[in-house]
Formats: structure tokens, sequence, C-alpha cells
């Protein structure tokens, strides 16, 4: 989503005069030095809107902290609320997000004290916006919870309107579109039963239309292109300022011209981008001119103009703000046009695994979000407990809803890939479909199953722990609550550990290749996987590795600790499915042929038996799919083999099971040895 919060309209409406009206900036501040009360304000607003169109951030910001103490003076409430809202607007705009975060509690707190509501929820907006575009999207929907409350407990339509706008914004974030748009389509249906006619219907207006489009309801989005013009149309009619909605008009031609291009309609799409580039220059705000600069850009490469498409992005990055959108791979598509493939191709590697990257540290910076959400400080513990059990509460519904999201989306995904091969194969299969749909659904509820008991456990802990520690009754010595509270740190970060483990699964469907750029022998492999699982020799089962094998100083260029991971869950099943016998390790080089093409590469292959209970043949490729597990009461999760084999694959080799070995199980690990 396209980084905007709908603020132009507060800039310009029912605030400052046209244009025309106005001088150059020092004969202005002439006109404010000299003018007393309401003239003065008028000459303030035409400073304002000067300033505004010059772009000059610190001179706005200084004028108006004078503007307000010149409104207070005159006792005019309604005029300072719109001048403190539009400090707001200017923060908000030019991505001033410490600023923004510092100055908004301050101005939140004077519009309840003066019932500005319309003000004081959309200053919480931008505030909960910073959280959300700066990754801390755990603590933006809290936000936009406490809003939704607070709306409800006043009986405020705008607060509800604004709570639901940013639900969906929030969920839009997080490419979640079907309950974006349901939220954004809720705020639309109540802001028009509204008894005061808002202009924040544009701003709903604008992230639907965003919302359809990530979705690719094109269709959709162009209707709701169409009824926004009617509205804009019956908004200037009723106010006679066109002016003030220059900005929301911006807005809806840059979606109109992207659901056109999403349809293919690339000449109207054309036509559509010319109005805009002729309305930009009335609209002077940083992040429309990056939507347009990004908007142009797709068209420039639907319509095969690489340089023009380059020469936008190059404007785009010159304004220097993280406003979203996919501007890299517009920029490697436009090279690939053009004919540079290699420098495409590495700006293609580059972002694919700056998305890997950036998506790790996302999961870590959520994980860590709710972690720094649920601690509480040791000399704070007794005043905020009765408060930390709604948020261990919390800790649990999304720890649940995250599990539920995981297992819904692999088993959606085998659901679909199952009824394609139903319509390909004869009816005889069917009762074979039909048996694996039944066993899908047994693991999926044997797995939910136990995730629960899992994470029941250390809540039972928490949930025991606060009861006691609030009690009215109880009055604890010092060193018993500072050990209940290391307790409760513990069974918070196990609940942690879980969701970590959970994630694992994700990577099992990752296509991107991982880099082998470590020199390593397959006996350091071995031995680190070794160490990795501890595997040692016990009572029953004799563990057996031969490192002075010859083919141990074998040198192979892959990536150590991936190699070592992989290695390591082989290992692990090995153990955990032999009771009694042994478990082995060998090492045996084979050349095959690469990718059906005519050349021989070599591998190295890592054999790993053991005597335990063995696989049968027909579920060779099966027990690589996640949750599946021979033994289904042996421990783990059913996803080591699934992780893996993905891991082995990004590094250029496989994992099969030799189904010719009958003793017991025999995993081939191979690894190519060139690079």
């Amino acid at each position: 989503m396209i980084r905007v919060f709908y603020i132009a309209l507060a800039v310009v409406a029912g605030l400052l005069p046209l244009r025309a009206q106005t001088g150059g900036v020092d004969s202005l501040r002439q006109r404010v030095a000299a003018a007393e009360g309401e003239e003065k304000s008028a000459a303030y607003g035409d400073l304002y809107r000067e300033l505004s169109l010059q772009g000059d951030i610190d001179q706005m910001l200084s004028l108006l902290e004078a503007w307000t103490t010149h409104e207070r003076r005159r006792g005019d409430e309604v005029r300072e609320g719109r001048v403190r809202w539009n400090k707001i607007a200017v923060l908000s705009n030019y991505c001033l997000d410490d600023a923004l975060l510092a100055e908004a509690p301050v101005q939140m707190a004077w519009f309840e004290r003066n019932g500005q509501w319309e003000n004081y929820y959309n200053t919480w907006e931008c505030k909960a916006g910073v959280y959300l575009y700066s990754g801390r999207v755990q603590t933006a929907l809290h936000e936009a919870q406490l809003m939704l409350e607070d709306a409800q407990q006043r009986g405020n339509d705008f607060g509800r309107v604004v709570s639901y706008q940013l639900t969906g914004m929030i969920y839009e974030n997080m490419s979640q579109c079907e309950p974006a748009i349901e939220n954004l389509q809720r705020a639309l249906e109540l802001v028009k039963r509204m008894a005061t006619k808002s202009d924040i219907i544009f701003s709903v207006y604008d992230y639907l239309c965003q919302a359809l489009d990530n979705n690719r309801d094109f269709e959709r989005e162009l209707l709701l292109t169409d009824e926004w013009k009617d509205k804009i149309e019956e908004f200037r009619r009723r106010n006679g300022n066109i002016a003030s909605f220059q900005g929301t008009d911006l807005s809806r031609q840059v979606q109109r011209c992207s659901a056109l291009l999403g349809l293919e309609r690339y000449h109207e799409a054309d036509s559509v981008m010319g109005d805009v580039q002729a309305m930009l220059s009335l609209v002077n705000n940083p992040v429309s001119t990056y939507k347009v600069l990004l908007c142009s850009a797709r068209l420039a490469l639907a319509l095969e103009q690489p340089a023009k498409t380059l020469a936008a992005l190059d404007s785009l990055q010159k304004l220097d703000i993280d406003a979203g959108g996919s501007a890299d791979f517009l920029r490697a598509d436009a090279l690939m046009l053009m004919g540079s493939y290699q420098e495409a191709a590495n700006l293609y590697r580059q972002q694919y695994l700056s998305l890997d990257t950036i998506y790790n540290q996302d999961l870590r910076g959520q994980l860590s979000e709710l972690s720094t959400l649920h601690k509480l400080d040791e000399q704070e513990m007794k005043a905020r407990l009765q408060q930390s059990k709604y948020l261990f509460a919390f800790m649990a519904v999304v720890g649940l809803a995250l599990v539920a999201f995981i297992v819904y989306r692999h088993l959606s995904a085998k659901r679909l890939a199952q009824k394609n091969r139903e319509l390909e194969e004869a009816n005889s299969q069917l009762l074979l479909a039909n048996k694996r749909v039944e066993d899908a659904s047994k693991m999926k509820a044997d797995f939910i199953k136990s995730i629960s008991h899992e994470i029941r456990t250390p809540l039972n802990i928490l949930s025991g722990f606060t009861q006691v520690i609030t009690s009215a009754e109880e009055d604890l010595p010092p060193a018993q609550l500072a050990d209940i509270h290391r307790r409760i740190n513990e069974n918070t970060e196990r609940i942690v550990q879980l969701v970590n483990k959970l994630l694992e699964l994700s990577e099992a469907h990752s296509q991107t290749v991982i880099e082998r750029a470590d020199l390593v022998t397959a006996g350091d492999i071995v031995g680190d996987a070794i160490c990795r699982v501890r595997m040692t020799s016990t009572a029953d089962v004799v563990f057996s590795w031969d490192a002075t094998d010859p083919a141990a100083a074998t040198l192979l260029k892959t990536h150590r600790k991936n190699a070592v991971r992989a290695l390591g869950c082989l290992l692990d099943n090995a153990r955990k499915f032999t009771k009694k016998g042994m478990v082995a390790v060998r090492l045996l080089q084979r050349s095959r042929p690469s990718d059906g093409r005519l050349q021989r590469k070599t591998f190295l292959n890592f054999v790993v038996e053991d005597t335990g209970i063995g696989v049968s043949p027909d579920q060779a490729d099966h027990i690589f799919e996640e949750f599946v597990q021979i033994d289904n009461y042996a421990d783990g999760a059913g996803i080591g083999l699934t992780v893996a084999r993905s891991i082995v694959r990004r590094l250029g080799g496989d994992i099969k099971l030799d189904t010719s070995y009958t003793a017991g199980s025999r995993f081939v690990m191979s690894l190519p040895l060139d690079a």
C-alpha cells in the first residue's frame, strides 16, 4: 500500500483562500505584521498557502506556531483547532514521524478538551499510522482497537469510521486484502449514513480503491472511482470552492489510471495520466507526487517505453521518501525491455534477497514487539498486573491465530492441488483421493490439538501466578515476587519460541536460492551436524561415523550453516525412530545429469541409515509433506523432513528416501561439489 494519510483537504478546505488572492512571501509577511484581528488571520492563511506551495517545512511549522498563538488570543477555538490540525497534517505529509509522535498527544488533549472530535480522531489515526509504517503492526492494531472502544463509548460515528478505516489500512499493509476491504467497506457505508457530511469519505474511497487494486478487483475499483467523482462534485456544489478538492480529485484519477492499467486499457489510462500531470502542479504534496510518478512509471512500462519509465523512477528516487510501491521491480522490468539483461538480473536478485530479509526482519520485529508488550517492569508489576491479564490473553489469541493461519494456508494449498489432480485422474482414483483428504483433516486436527496443548501449559502457569499476585489477601515477600516475575517471563518466552518454530514451516515453501559461499569439507559438515543434534551411541542404539573416511576431506562450496541444519534434521529423524539397533552416516560421491541437460554434475551423497521402524515405498514422497508422521506417538510436529528437503534443494541438491533399503530407513542427501 502507498503510504499516504489523507490530510491534503485539511490543509486547504475552509481555511485558506485561493492563491490568486496571495502575493509574494515578503509582502505577505508585511501584511501579517501590520494586520489585526480577522484580517491578520486571513493574512496568516495567505502566507501559509504560499509557504506550502514552496514546500518550506520549517517556515510552515514556525508560522503555524505563531498563528495558533494569535487565534488563542482572539478566543477563536474553531480556527485555532484548524491551525493545530494543520500542524499534524504537515508532520504527516512530510513523514516527520518522531515529531508527529511527540506532537500528537498534545494536540489530541486540546481537541478533546474543546470537543473537536474530527480533529481528535484524525490525529489519532496519524499517530497509529506511524506505528504501522515503521513495522510496529501489533501496536497499530492495539491503537485501532482503543480508538474503536473510545468512539463506541462516546457514541461518535466519525470515530468509528476512522477506526474501521485504520483497521483496513493495517490489514492491507499485512497483505490481507479481504479483511481490509471488509473494514473499509464498513467505514464507507457508515460515513454515507452520517447526518453530518464529512470529507473523510474521500480518504475511505482512496484506501478502498487501493485495497481493491491490490486484490486485482479492477472492475469494482473503476466503478468506485466514478462514485468517488460524483461525491466530489456534490461537495464542490455545496462548498463552492473548487481548489479545496484538487487533492482528492488527483488521488481519484491516480486510482482510476491504476485500475485501467490492471484491465489493460492502456490508451484510456494514458489519457487519464495526462489529466493527472496537469493537476499535479496545483497539489504541492510529496506523497501525491510519489503516487503520480509511480503510476506514470507503471503506465510507461505497459506502453513499452522503458526510457520514460526510468526517468519517472529517477524522479521518484529524488523525493527521498518511503511511500511504498514496487519501484525497484519496475526498474528491473524496464532494463529488461532495453536489453540490459545482466543489470536487470542483478536488480531482480537484490530485490528478492531484500524481500526475504525484510520478511524475516518483520517476523522478528513483530515477535519482539509482542514480547515487549507483555514484559512488565518489576517495580510496576503490582500496579499493572490487572492490565497484564488482558495482554497475556491477547498474546495467546495472536499465537493461536498465527497457528490457525499457517495451518489453513498450507492445507488449503494441498486441497487445491488435490482437486486439480482429481480432474486429471480416472474415476478409479477417487477413493484414494478421498482417503488422502481424510488423512489431511486428521493431521490438521492432531496438529492443532498438539499445538493447543503446548500453548495451554504456559498460559495456565501465567494465569495461576496472576491470580496469586492480584489477590487482595496475599502479601508476598519481595523474593517470592521476584521468583514469580522470573517464571512469568520464562513461560512468556516459551510461547514466543513455539511461535518461532511454527514460522519455520513457511521457510519450506521459499523459492529463494541459498547463496553457496562457504568452502567446507564434508567431514566438517557431518561433525557440525553431530554436535548440533548431540548424536551419540546409547545402550540400545550404536551410532557410527568414520571420520577417517577419505571422502570426509572432500571440499564442497555450499552454505555451511544450512547444510549442517539439513543433515541434522536427518540425524534427529533417524534417532527418533530407532529404538534399538544402529544409526550410521556414510559419504558417497556420484555424478548424474543436471537439470535434464547433457552435461553431468558431480554430487557428494551424505547417507543416513538406521534400523528403525522404516518407511514403506508408497510413503516415500508423502513423508516429505508438512505435518506427516509415520508414528503418531512420536514427538515433533512433522515438519523436519519438509524443511530439510527445502533447504537442500535451494542449495542445488536433493534429499531422497532409498526404498531399496529394507533394514530400516536410508535417506540420501546430495550436495553439488562445484559452484
